[in-house]
């Protein structure tokens, strides 16, 4: 009896084709989900808030769809870079499992930089952005941002 040598590229198309077999098409549809995306109506432009002071974030309900594909939230703090490009401080959010049906949130404001260019962000099954508004730093250091990660709002 006489064997072939096979190595793995010999073997890599008989594979393929062997999985390619296996794969199915489906003729299920897709579900209809329902998008919610409030307008935040708090903070504005003019708002200040204090640093490592309890602040009140709120959007509006009004509208919102029959059915809320996911109805929690996450409230993040975000700022422009020197380019105006938003970037968002996705490990320190100020809010988790938010009820988006609420309205509002109560929130702790991170010891950041004074600035004027921040705003907040609200997502669940989209993403919301405040207009800027200040915050004023509190008494000590501000936190380091060096330790956040942070992602590009495109």
């Amino acid at each position: 009896m006489y064997f072939h040598k096979v190595n793995s590229f010999s073997v890599l198309p008989l594979f393929l084709a062997a999985v390619n077999g296996l794969a199915v098409p489906t003729t299920s549809r897709l579900q209809t989900r329902d998008v919610y995306s409030p307008k935040i109506l708090t903070p504005t432009t003019g708002t200040v808030w204090q640093a490592n002071s309890i602040a009140q974030v709120t959007w509006d309900t009004s509208n919102p769809p029959a059915h809320i594909t996911n109805p929690q939230g996450t409230i993040f703090l975000a700022s422009p870079n020197s380019t105006s490009e938003i970037w968002i401080l996705v490990n320190h959010p100020l809010a988790s499992r938010v009820n988006l049906t609420l309205g509002l949130a109560k929130i702790r404001v991170p010891n950041v930089p004074t600035g004027t260019n921040y705003t907040v962000v609200l997502m669940g099954d989209s993403g919301n952005c405040s207009p800027m508004f200040t915050i004023q730093s509190g008494s000590g250091s501000p936190s380091s941002s060096d330790d956040s990660e942070s992602i590009l709002l495109v």
